[in-house]
């Protein structure tokens, strides 16, 4: 019952998000055609207009024409956002000098941290294989066989489970990925092509 809620929740949690993306990819579009729009009135003059000259005024220069010289990169007063060191890392990896040039070798003792580098990366990608093992038992009074029941959607001995089934439903239906796109990027990622029969059935 705990993991069909989990899974409902996972569904619900990405039809919002589908939701909200739709709804972004719509407004996105309306400000790009509004800010479009504007650039060009902004920019029309009698050079590739019906305007007359004298609408030109004393404007010689394209309105979103930068000065030739000027300060690149962060400007004063600006307030940016850098990375941060954290203090809980998920790894680490120690770089101790083992030995000096006049052969000697340094102990625990003697070598102290000095400085911390950290670096921010995506985690390699894999799936996650949980195995069900299925018991069976025979009743020694009557000898009637009694076997365990897997959980709900576990009906094969190897199948996809349902949060492999969202992610390409939702690379299929909202990122419009074809089928064999997909089972290219499944395979890059996860290390298993996925059928595109798969593919298929988990976005009926």
């Amino acid at each position: 019952m705990y993991k069909d809620k989990l899974i409902r929740q996972l569904f619900q949690r990405i039809e919002e998000l589908t939701s909200r993306l739709e709804q972004a990819e719509r407004e996105i579009v309306s400000l790009r055609q509004e800010n479009a729009e504007l650039k060009a009135r902004l920019n029309s003059n009698s050079h590739n207009s019906s305007k007359p000259p004298s609408s030109d005024g004393y404007r010689k220069k394209p309105v979103f024409s930068k000065p030739g010289k000027g300060k690149q990169g962060g400007q004063p007063r600006h307030k940016g956002r850098t990375l941060e060191q954290t203090v809980n890392p998920d790894k680490t990896v120690i770089c101790k000098p083992y030995s000096c040039s006049c052969g000697h070798t340094f102990t625990g003792v003697e070598t102290v941290v000095s400085e911390k580098r950290q670096v921010f990366d995506l985690p390699e990608p894999r799936l996650e294989v949980t195995e069900y093992l299925i018991y069976k038992s025979e009743c020694p009074v009557c000898g009637l066989l009694h076997r365990g029941a897997p959980p709900r959607g576990v009906n094969a001995p190897v199948q996809y489970g349902d949060k492999v089934k969202a992610f390409v439903t939702l690379l299929n239906l909202q990122y419009k990925l074809p089928f064999k796109k997909i089972r290219l990027l499944f395979g890059d990622l996860f290390g298993y092509p996925i059928n595109e029969s798969s593919v298929y059935s988990a976005s009926m």
